[in-house]
């Protein structure tokens, strides 16, 4: 994974287990892209404990990563969805009826969104 996205994409999906304070300094510098000392000014805190925060904050991103695995199985299914959505493709060309291709592609799809109908 490319590392200009690991932290966000961590923090999109354990962002909720960190401190408030340890978001405040993640999302100023991740997502206000603010540096270290601005965000100290805004704070009237030392950049030092900025940095010590967000050193903390991304430390245990990546602790939660590595012990639940969330983002690395996310990842792997949205790979296999891909996979399979090249595959209902391919199919569909090949078969003339094309209606369950298309209805399994359909299904594919919403997943690859994140919204799934709770009918299907």
């Amino acid at each position: 994974m490319n590392p200009l996205y690991r932290l966000p994409l961590l923090y999109a999906f354990y962002g909720n287990l960190l401190t408030e304070r340890q978001r405040t300094f993640f999302e100023m510098r991740y997502y206000q892209d603010l540096s270290l000392g601005e965000i100290a000014e805004n704070l009237r805190i030392s950049r030092a404990a900025v940095h010590d925060g967000l050193e903390r904050a991304e430390d245990e991103l990546e602790l939660l990563e590595e012990k639940l695995g969330v983002v690395a199985q996310h990842l792997r299914e949205r790979s296999m969805l891909s996979k399979l959505e090249s595959i209902l493709n391919e199919l569909e060309v090949v078969d003339s009826s094309k209606s369950r291709v298309q209805e399994a592609r359909a299904i594919v799809r919403s997943l690859l969104e994140g919204s799934m109908d709770d009918g299907v």
